[in-house]
């Protein structure tokens, strides 16, 4: 899957194509508006709001073409939505493109969370809010110190006052406690999407090494083509002379792939022919016939190979 951008030129009425690469692990994409989620044979994931940049985590390959686009939750999201989103390769294409700002995006997310973890824990220690039903906490009931007894808050009223100031201490202990709990459980949670942050971070970071490596090892492949294609490092060796064709003869390449020990019969018993056993081959070559029965055509090209199947040494 690939895409063209186009972009104009207004000093002159001329425009400039560019082909963007196609979708990798690694890239972040945007959701081009809100996308319904889903769950058959195209794709399974929850809705995406328009703008969401998520993280392209794999890719399922179907016959050697992209068949499935598997992004990453959005470490942001609640524990329960973090499942990979599984889209269908066209669906992608319609409703996703690349965010070339995904990083700049996620950086931007962090801070904030990073500030709301900040706010939480100033909120956590301060006192709850007072609530306007529940019992006020007051002055506590003391003794009289004039009296003689000691006994001054052994009547009515005065057990009613120290059964209150009770009630009151339970109340805010337990209204501190829930304040507590409620901001700690926050502060939780955002310390869990903090580390999902990171550990998105640390696979882009992986995706895209493994990338490159990838990359190199097909431009690998490429100097290695190149090198044979010139002739750098490869070695020709003859191994049978004659007459050479009419120049007025058509140049026949054959598809078929021969293999040496089945086209002469040699070392069959043996598992098969090898680099080492190249003088069999040339004296074996040495009748036209066996040759004519490689390339029948008087000027031609064929494959072959030492042995048609596996040796063990």
């Amino acid at each position: 899957m690939k895409e063209l951008t186009v972009t104009h030129h207004s000093a002159a009425a001329s425009a400039t194509v560019e082909r963007i690469a196609g979708p990798a692990p690694g890239q972040y994409w945007r959701a081009r508006h809100d996308v319904e989620g889903r769950d058959d044979t195209r794709g399974k994931y929850n809705g995406v709001d328009a703008g969401e940049v998520l993280l392209l985590q794999d890719i399922e390959k179907a016959d050697g073409d992209d068949h499935v686009i598997v992004l990453a939750p959005h470490p942001g999201w609640e524990r329960c939505y973090q499942i990979p989103l599984r889209i269908h390769a066209d669906d992608f294409e319609k409703d996703w493109e690349l965010a070339h700002d995904g990083d700049a995006v996620r950086s931007r997310e962090m801070a904030a969370l990073i500030d709301a973890m900040r706010l939480t824990q100033e909120a956590m220690s301060q006192p709850p809010p007072v609530d306007a039903e529940a019992l006020r906490l007051g002055q506590e009931p003391r003794l009289n110190v004039g009296g003689a007894t000691g006994q001054e808050l052994a009547t009515e009223d005065g057990l009613k006052a120290m059964t209150q100031h009770a009630d009151a201490l339970k109340a805010s202990a337990d209204a501190q406690v829930a304040w507590i709990k409620e901001h700690s459980d926050e502060l939780g949670d955002q310390a869990r999407a903090l580390a999902r942050f990171h550990q998105e971070k640390a696979s882009a970071l992986l995706a895209n090494a493994k990338n490159q490596l990838s990359d190199l090892d097909r431009l690998r492949g490429m100097v290695t083509n190149l090198e044979i294609y010139t002739g750098q490092g490869v070695e020709v060796l003859p191994l049978a002379n004659g007459e050479p064709a009419a120049r007025d003869e058509p140049l026949v390449i054959y598809q078929d792939l021969l293999s040496f020990d089945e086209e002469l019969l040699l070392c069959l018993d043996q598992g098969g022919l090898d680099h080492t056993m190249v003088d069999q081959v040339a004296k074996a070559l040495e009748d036209p016939a066996l040759v004519r029965q490689m390339i029948p055509s008087p000027r031609g090209v064929v494959l072959v190979r030492f042995r048609g199947g596996y040796k063990e040494f």
